[in-house]
């Protein structure tokens, strides 16, 4: 089971999806709760929101159950950034019980290493306190409603696979 990163969609890792099934392996992705088209559940139509990450990994979990009682083993739970962070969380939390965690999951710490966690999670509720925690981290575009100039070099080289 592939789980991708909180921006992503499951679609934008098709080649490797297929690339892993060409291998012989089942292959099954999802998309979290307020991604894509289910509605973003912040302020406006583009922000991401959620109140609790638990309700991502209840997602996960309740997935999971209906997932593997319908496969056999070996089960392979592969997360990306975000998806990375709730796979590991479901895990620890024995939510889920895969055989394989496959993680690229910059989430899982901040630096500096030296800043003990206390400190991280005290800035963490701070910065929440500030202001109202389901506003965007950052402009979507200097002009509203057009896409920020330069985002196709950002995503990829390809300018074909950009237009996918």
């Amino acid at each position: 089971m592939f789980v991708p990163g909180r921006g992503d969609a499951y679609e934008k890792y098709l080649e490797t999806l297929a690339h892993w099934y060409r291998q012989g392996w089942g292959v099954t992705a999802l998309d979290w709760r307020g991604q894509a088209g289910s509605g973003r559940l912040g302020v406006d139509a583009v922000t991401g929101h959620v109140d609790d990450f638990a309700h991502w990994v209840a997602d996960l979990a309740a997935f999971w159950r209906e997932w593997s009682a319908e496969r056999t083993r070996p089960f392979v739970l592969v997360g990306h950034s975000m998806g990375g962070h709730l796979a590991l969380r479901a895990t620890a939390e024995r939510e889920v019980r895969p055989d394989a965690l496959v993680l690229s999951a910059p989430m899982l710490g901040f630096l500096p290493a030296w800043l003990p966690q206390t400190v991280q999670h005290l800035a963490a509720r701070l910065m929440c306190r500030i202001g109202d925690p389901r506003r965007p981290a950052w402009k979507w575009s200097e002009k509203p409603g057009e896409l920020p100039a330069g985002r196709a070099r950002l995503l990829t080289h390809d300018s074909d696979r950009y237009a996918d």
